[in-house]
Order: C-alpha cells, then sequence, then structure tokens
C-alpha cells in the first residue's frame, strides 16, 4: 500500500501551525507562520481571515514540500482553531469588526473583552440553556459578541450580516465551500444543544431574534460532528492553493483545546495500566490553560464551561475549565523582569529554552539557600494571576492581579522567577512523548473522517503513542495546602478592596 499522510492544521492566538502526521501519528514535520494581531484600544483584539488563510496556505505547503510528499498521499486534512469570531457578508466578503473601520479586520478574537456588558446583560436573564455553561455565558463566547456588533456597529456591519462563524468553521468553509458548522463549536461556544439545537426563544430574549431566521442558517443551518467529512472535500480553488488534490476529505472542524484533548488522551504511559477515559483530565497549556474532562453523563458544576455534548469525543458529555492567557502570563512575567536579556543571552549560550534554563537557576538558588526544593522559594511571594479575568470557576471578567509580597531574589546564578507548579490533587502526571498534541488531534480528525479506522476512538487508539508518568511529590503536599489557603483568601481580599473603592463599608 502507498503511503499515507494526514495534515492537521492549528490556527492559534498568535500563528498558524500545521503538521503532516503519518498513519500511526508520527507526526514527521511541522510548519509555523506568524499572523497580525489588531490592538486599537483597551480589551480589543481582532485579526483578519484573509491574513490567517494565506498563513494555512503557507504551512501546508511548507510541511508538503519539507518532505516532498505527492498530493495523491495526503489522504485528509483537519483544522482546528480558537474561538474567535468571524463575520462576513452574504456573499462571503468579509465585514469590519473595528471601530476604526479597519476593513481587514473581521475577526473578533477569543481574547476580546469587549463584550462585558452584553455577557452580563445575557446572564441577567437566568435563562435554561445558561445551565450548560457553568451557569453563565463568558464573553469570550459568541453571543455576546454578536450583540455587542448589534449595538455598537449596526450599519457597519450587523445590517450587512451574512455569515458569522467560529473560526474553526470559517476555515473549513474557505477550503470546502461548505458552510457546515461543528458541533464543537456551536456547543461549547453557540448554546447549540443536544434536545433543542439553537433555542429561538433564547436568542429572542437576548435580543438576536433575527438570527433564527431560516433555521439559523447565519450561524449554522447544518451542523455534524468534528472527524466527520465536510461535503465534497477540498474545493478546486483551495486545493490549487495548497497545492493538494481537490476533492481531498476535510474534516469538519473542531476548537483548538478539544483537538488537543484528543491529540493527548490517547497516550499510554509506558508499562502502565491506563484508566478509561472519563477518568482522564487533559491539560491543555497554551495562551491559555485549558483543563478537560470527559463524562457519560451530564455533570452541571457553576462557574465551569459545560457540560457540552460531543464536543470533542460524539456521544460523551464534557465540562472545560481553565484560565485565559495563562500561558501568556508567564511570557509577560519572564519576558518583563529587568534580567530578562541576560537569563536569555545565557540560555542561548548553553543552547536551552529560557525556561529550562530558569528552573536550573531556581535548582541553583534552592541550594544556595539550603532548601530542599524549588517549590519553597516562594514561600513569602503569593500571587492571584487573573491578567485577563477570571474564566473558572469564578467567571469573573472584572477580576485582576494581585501580588502579595513580591520579593524576587537574585543569587549569583542569575534571576529568579515565581514557581509554576501544576497541582493535580496529587494524582500521578502523564506526559505524552508527541508534543504536538493540537496538531496530532487535528490529523486524528482527518484521519477519521478519511475512514482510517472507524471512528475518533480507533484512530486515537492507533494513531496517539506512548508517555511518560510522574508521580506526585507527596513531601510539598502541605506546603502548597497553604498555599491554596492563602490562594482563596487573596480572592476574598480583592473583593473587599473592590467595595472599598465603590464607596462599600469594610465587613
Amino acid at each position: 500500500m502507498a503511503t499515507q499522510y494526514f495534515i492537521g492544521v492549528d490556527v492559534g492566538t498568535a500563528s498558524v501551525r500545521a503538521a503532516l502526521v503519518d498513519i500511526t501519528g508520527k507526526v514527521l514535520t511541522t510548519a509555523t507562520k506568524e499572523i497580525k494581531i489588531w490592538n486599537p484600544q483597551p480589551n480589543f483584539y481582532q485579526q483578519s481571515s484573509t491574513n490567517i488563510w494565506e498563513a494555512v496556505v503557507y504551512t501546508v505547503k511548507m510541511v508538503c514540500g519539507t518532505q516532498k510528499v505527492d498530493a495523491g498521499s495526503v489522504k485528509g486534512i483537519g483544522f482546528d482553531a480558537t474561538c474567535s469570531l468571524v463575520v462576513a457578508d452574504q456573499d462571503g466578503r468579509p465585514l469590519s469588526v473595528c471601530p476604526k473601520g479597519e476593513q481587514e479586520c473581521d475577526i473578533i478574537m477569543w481574547m476580546d473583552h469587549r463584550a462585558g456588558e452584553e455577557a452580563d446583560f445575557i446572564n441577567a436573564t437566568k435563562h435554561d440553556i445558561l445551565k450548560y455553561y457553568g451557569g453563565g455565558i463568558s464573553l469570550e463566547m459568541e453571543p455576546p459578541k454578536l450583540l455587542w456588533l448589534k449595538k455598537h456597529l449596526r450599519s457597519q456591519c450587523w445590517e450587512k450580516l451574512g455569515h458569522a462563524f467560529d473560526l474553526c468553521d470559517f476555515v473549513t468553509w474557505r477550503a470546502t465551500g461548505s458552510l457546515t458548522r461543528s458541533v464543537c463549536s456551536t456547543v461549547a461556544k453557540w448554546t447549540y444543544t443536544k434536545d433543542t439545537g439553537f433555542d429561538t426563544d433564547f436568542f429572542k430574549m437576548i435580543g438576536l431574534g433575527e438570527l433564527s431566521e431560516n433555521k439559523f442558517c447565519k450561524i449554522g443551518e447544518n451542523v455534524k460532528p468534528q472527524g466527520r467529512p465536510c461535503l465534497d472535500g477540498l474545493c478546486g480553488q483551495a486545493a490549487r492553493e495548497l497545492g493538494l488534490k481537490p476533492g481531498t476529505v476535510v474534516s469538519v472542524g473542531i476548537l483548538d483545546a478539544h483537538s488537543a484533548t484528543i491529540g493527548c488522551l490517547g497516550c499510554k504511559p509506558k508499562g502502565k495500566d491506563v484508566p478509561q477515559l472519563t477518568h482522564r483530565l487533559a491539560m491543555i497549556s497554551g495562551t491559555s490553560t485549558c483543563h478537560m474532562l470527559l463524562s457519560e453523563e451530564a455533570i452541571f458544576v457553576p462557574g465551569v464551561w459545560g457540560p457540552n455534548w460531543s464536543t470533542i469525543i460524539p456521544g460523551m458529555w464534557s465540562a472545560e475549565g481553565g484560565q485565559s492567557a495563562a500561558g501568556k502570563l508567564i511570557d509577560y512575567v519572564i519576558e518583563t523582569h529587568a534580567a530578562y536579556q541576560e537569563a536569555l543571552a545565557e540560555a542561548e549560550k548553553k543552547n536551552m529554552h529560557i525556561s529550562d534554563y530558569l528552573y536550573e537557576v531556581l535548582k541553583a538558588e534552592a541550594g544556595r539557600l539550603s532548601q530542599s526544593k524549588v517549590s519553597t522559594l516562594t514561600e513569602h511571594l503569593h500571587v492571584w494571576p487573573d491578567f485577563h479575568g477570571n474564566r473558572s470557576p469564578l467567571a469573573d471578567h472584572t477580576l485582576t492581579v494581585v501580588w502579595a509580597n513580591p520579593a524576587v531574589r537574585c543569587g549569583q546564578s542569575g534571576p529568579t522567577v515565581p514557581s509554576h507548579s501544576p497541582v493535580t490533587g496529587w494524582l500521578p502526571v502523564v506526559v505524552p512523548d508527541e508534543k504536538e498534541s493540537v496538531l496530532l488531534g487535528s490529523a486524528i480528525l482527518a484521519a477519521s473522517a478519511a475512514g482510517l479506522h472507524s471512528s475518533i476512538q480507533e484512530c486515537m487508539e492507533h494513531m496517539s503513542g506512548p508517555a511518560e508518568i510522574t508521580q506526585p511529590d507527596l513531601t510539598v503536599k502541605e506546603f502548597y495546602d497553604r498555599k491554596f489557603t492563602v490562594f482563596l483568601q487573596m480572592y476574598q481580599d480583592q473583593r473587599k478592596y473592590k467595595s472599598i473603592m465603590a464607596g462599600g463599608k469594610v465587613q
């Protein structure tokens, strides 16, 4: 049999990445292309679908060209993306979402927080559908952003609206010409449910009733599960641009964290039995951090997004916790430190990633201070890390960062920074050997859509690789329990400070 390949494409926050993957799940090569972000004013983050598609074309051609792959051997392509909103007119032409009228800015990014008032208004309705979103919809989801466009850019955008896409669905439309929307995107970010689909009463209640016209055609008349074929595959124009064959299978799209969950939950620790899918939690770390969990039944947890039907594995429920911009926060803390350039130069001399180098510095500092654990360097440094609001479980977009006793010690070896240690309830942590879980996830969906195996689960079984398992260090449990007590107190303190500054009384 001729060699078969699948391509996974990840449209992330700051770049588009693609990977060429074989039928065993081995990532053969990757390519990356940065994409533009417009930030015209605080809390406004915008992108261009034209710029993103150009980056998709570049990365796909690069991975195929690097491996000298014949177009006919690529049997499928899968796309994932951030939960950003793309708007177009009836003919598919971009509509500007920018208050300044920048025409190429037709995307409100996931991290755009302009729609805070609209989210609060929607949540004040107490509509029953909100129980599927932890009791309240996030301003990072699509209905608040659509309502903002209607209120603030009526003539420029809203009255011309022909199509509103989640970004992953836009990319599959651009690749195939199909207006099919993903179960993943519509359920997780648009209030589509297993029992009612889009709820007409809900959209009327929040002031978006016109979207229900013609079977909700503007936001998704045809909704299919991720991992299914999208229309007839690549259309002629997209095939020419990508250098692939017309008709190449394209999977219905998926959100990026959900794709990464597929890419990592199937990994197998060497020499260890793996628990069933519902007993594994995936921690997806990128610009943000997402905690993804599957269940057989709907489980409702206040402040946690979900339960969402079939957003990862068709037929299973999922829940999503996490924190917006957690990864970006770590970058910010490191890159704004006065000793960053010095540390970066030292890391480059040693051919190390800056994070690995800093961890070595921390170990040296702990030794100099006769401390047995790096963790204890943060004994008197406490951070409430919501630089961009709290996604879960508090679901409060107004929260900001709080530092307590921010003393940074510098030893002879160089700078130290606050330790970032994931605390997992003292469970074993499994780390896949394959680091590109999100790209692998999209490639697995491409393989499923192309019929390599009979289901997404079977593709995961055959294409997910080995993993290393790390047992928790119980010697620092008491230390982290104390840190967590301080962490919770910092939230109460922030609420008290806000009350005082608003003219309230001290409790």
